[in-house]
């Protein structure tokens, strides 16, 4: 069916979540410690971490460990924190206030 201006009505809706209607850094940010540790690195504090949210997780482990996107720990440290992010994720990602309403 067709609506008035002859296209057809959406047939998907998409929600930008992560830093929109969800805060997803604390998730996102203890993952990357809990991979860190697991590969016997110190973790380094949440507001550091900040800028590498966004970017691929190996630009960011990469940059932390100071290697190469190609690094085989940078490969370890993305296993790691997928070890772990789904469980965490439903558990620290809040909706930003009024998102609910």
């Amino acid at each position: 069916m067709a609506d008035t201006a002859g296209r057809r009505p959406a047939e998907v809706v998409l929600f930008d979540l992560d830093g929109v209607l969800a805060d997803s850094r604390v998730a996102i940010t203890s993952c990357m410690n809990h991979a860190l540790e697991a590969h016997g690195r110190e973790p380094v504090s949440r507001e550091s971490l900040y800028l590498l949210i966004g970017p691929s997780l190996s630009f960011g482990f990469a940059s932390l460990l100071g290697v190469g996107a190609d690094d085989p720990e940078v490969a370890a440290c993305i296993a790691s924190y997928r070890s772990v992010y789904g469980e965490v994720s439903l558990r620290d990602t809040p909706t930003y206030d009024g998102v609910p309403e």
